[in-house]
């Protein structure tokens, strides 16, 4: 097990997170995009990640890292007047969590 898959484990384990539970939340997210706003699984899949394969290493405690300069997650732009509502509607659809802009380019989700 690498040392970051160590301090996520780490890091859940004080939050009460369930390590099965963020995939289980990657799953439904993916799903609620390509449902929501027509876009492949590829797509969902390079956009919507578990935050222990997020290079950057963004967002670790929370259950999902989404990359909004991927063209399938254009409508959460930070900068769109409709971003925000467009993310409210996915934790909908998702129905799990919901969704912090970390910055213009990456949100997560979060219990």
């Amino acid at each position: 097990m690498s040392d970051i898959d160590m301090r996520l484990l780490e890091r859940l384990a004080a939050t009460g997170i369930n390590p099965r539970n963020i995939m289980n939340t990657v799953e439904k997210y993916r799903k609620a995009a390509i449902k929501l706003f027509n876009i492949t699984e590829a797509e969902a899949s390079e956009a919507i990640i578990s935050p222990k394969d997020d290079n950057g290493e963004w967002a670790p405690d929370s259950m999902a890292v989404l990359y909004l300069e991927y063209s399938g997650l254009a409508r959460l732009s930070y900068w769109s007047s409709s971003g925000f509502d467009a993310a409210i509607e996915l934790s909908k659809a998702a129905g799990v969590g919901f969704i912090e802009y970390i910055n213009a380019a990456v949100a997560a989700v979060y219990e």
